[in-house]
């Protein structure tokens, strides 16, 4: 009986994080979605250089689209989000992978150019790790169409 109590003293210590980052996945699943619907010739140009979209624990997701280097054109979109620390950071990118074609991840700074962490259209999870290990807190693009 001890342990129990003792067990669920600890459970109930424990920070929400998986609960705030699966929350933060699926919110920002569906802003990706919302894009989409709202677009619907895939012309994505209106984004311009960033439009807030929600609130996300570590800041504000903005959708961008144009010619960067890991969107390429207005026919693809993203999502930037930067204030990621690296314990929120694999869980996040892990939730949302299969909503989006690519994922570049860089240090939180606004002038950081970060790198894909998928290879062959596929997540790595070797370069995610390595990626969002790298700094205390990151950034990252969310990159689809």
């Amino acid at each position: 009986m001890k342990a129990l109590i003792l067990a669920a003293l600890v459970m109930a210590s424990a920070p929400a994080f998986a609960d705030e980052t699966s929350r933060a996945a699926q919110v920002t699943v569906s802003v990706a979605e919302q894009i989409r619907v709202g677009h619907p010739s895939g012309d994505y140009a209106d984004l311009g250089d960033g439009r807030e979209t929600v609130a996300l624990p570590w800041g504000t997701l903005l959708a961008f689209s144009g010619n960067y280097p890991d969107t390429h054109t207005t026919r693809n979109f993203g999502l930037h989000i930067d204030g990621l620390s690296s314990h929120d950071c694999m869980a996040y990118v892990r939730a949302i992978a299969p909503a989006f074609q690519d994922v570049w991840i860089a240090d939180a700074s606004p002038s950081a150019v970060g790198a894909s962490v998928y290879r062959s259209g596929h997540l790595d999870l070797a370069a995610l790790d390595r990626a969002c290990h790298a700094h205390d807190q990151v950034g990252m693009d969310l990159i689809t169409h």
